[in-house]
């Protein structure tokens, strides 16, 4: 994960959630601990997250290289930075909306929510 979006930390919390979600009912159910479940939540996991993380990735890109720009890209840079307000967000909300696709959910992790946390 490139630095540019400070994401690194944020999407290891955000996988973390996926994947209790993932395992609820797979790994961990009504029954139990099922190991035999991690294959389904892990692609289920893999399924979920790979469309977010990789538009996290390649929008850390195009910011990494919008910092590192010479001459007239510079300009254009700065001057687009100097017409935003301070509180206008555009282009990174997208990166803290809850309940998105490949984000955690909105609601409570169902692992939770069904006081089955687990040790």
């Amino acid at each position: 994960m490139l630095q540019y979006l400070a994401q690194g930390a944020c999407q290891a919390l955000e996988d973390a959630a996926v994947l209790q979600d993932a395992s609820a009912g797979t790994v961990f159910t009504d029954d139990g601990i099922n190991p035999a479940g991690w294959d389904e939540a892990i692609r289920a996991f893999n399924e979920a997250r790979a469309e977010r993380t990789a538009r996290v990735q390649r929008t850390a890109r195009v910011w990494g290289e919008s910092w590192h720009v010479s001459g007239i890209g510079r300009t254009l840079r700065n001057l687009l930075f100097k017409s935003r307000k301070d509180n206008d967000f555009q282009y990174n909300d997208w990166l803290y909306a809850q309940g998105v696709p490949g984000g955690p959910a909105a609601e409570a992790p169902k692992v939770i929510a069904a006081g089955k946390v687990p040790a």
